[in-house]
C-alpha cells in the first residue's frame, strides 16, 4: 500500500513538473512599442515599392559590378558598388554611380 502512494505522488509531482515546464515554455516576452513601431515602418516601406518601381532608377544596359577606392585617411581600399556598361539590352543596374 506504501508503495502505491509513493508511485502516485512521484507520479502527480512528475506531472505538476512537467505541466510547470509547459507553462514557461509557452510564456514569450512581447516586443517593446519601439520595435513594433519599427518593424511597422519597414514593412510600410517594403509595400510601397520605394524608388525600386521608378524606370529612373535602373540604368539599362549596365550590370551591377565595383571598384577598388583607396581612403588614404586609412590608408586601406574598400569595394564601392557601380554599375558597367555591357550594351546588352536585358541588363539593368540600380548603383548610383558608373564605373570608372
Amino acid at each position: 500500500m506504501k508503495k502505491n502512494i509513493l508511485k502516485i505522488t512521484f507520479a502527480a509531482a512528475l506531472a505538476v513538473v512537467a505541466g510547470v515546464t509547459a507553462y514557461q515554455a509557452q510564456d514569450k516576452e512581447m516586443m517593446s512599442d519601439l520595435a513594433l513601431a519599427n518593424v511597422e515602418a519597414l514593412a510600410r516601406d517594403e509595400n510601397t515599392g520605394g524608388d525600386h518601381g521608378n524606370e529612373e532608377t535602373f540604368k539599362k544596359g549596365y550590370m551591377a559590378s565595383t571598384y577598388k577606392l583607396y581612403i588614404p585617411e586609412f590608408h586601406m581600399y574598400t569595394e564601392m558598388p557601380c554599375c558597367k556598361y555591357t550594351a546588352n539590352k536585358y541588363s539593368a543596374c540600380s548603383a548610383i554611380d558608373v564605373c570608372p
